[in-house]
């Protein structure tokens, strides 16, 4: 029995529910093969393990924690699924916004590393 919002206007679409996710879950292993380096490059040895765990539990807590009870606000008071996906696009466009951003300051942390190095070694 289909339950009382599944498929709401759209015939069919509890049936395209699996392969969808299958299909969006290619880009998030993408993400996370990549994150792991980039988040390993991103902090001193020192306090790589605390900057990674911290990173990604302050993360879990905000994003994970709410987007279940956001989605189903904008559910309920729109009555679109739509509401929910332009969430998820948000959270993407957040998380894209936030990785660029990590890369290029490491990009120009390496530069002045490198600049610092050259002196070092012209004195």
């Amino acid at each position: 029995m289909r339950g009382k919002h599944l498929g709401r206007g759209v015939p069919g679409s509890t049936k395209l529910a699996m392969p969808g996710m299958a299909l969006a879950s290619i880009p998030h292993s993408l993400y996370y093969a990549a994150m792991a380096g980039i988040l390993a490059k991103s902090f001193p040895v020192q306090v790589r393990y605390t900057g990674i765990s911290l990173s990604c539990q302050i993360c879990g807590m905000v994003f994970a924690g709410t987007t279940p009870i956001l989605g189903q606000y904008l559910f309920g008071a729109t009555g679109s699924i739509l509401s929910v996906v332009a969430l998820g696009v948000l959270h993407v466009l957040i998380t894209l916004v936030c990785a660029l951003g990590l890369i290029t300051r490491m990009r120009q942390e390496g530069v002045r590393d490198a600049a610092r190095e050259a002196l070092v070694a012209q004195s």
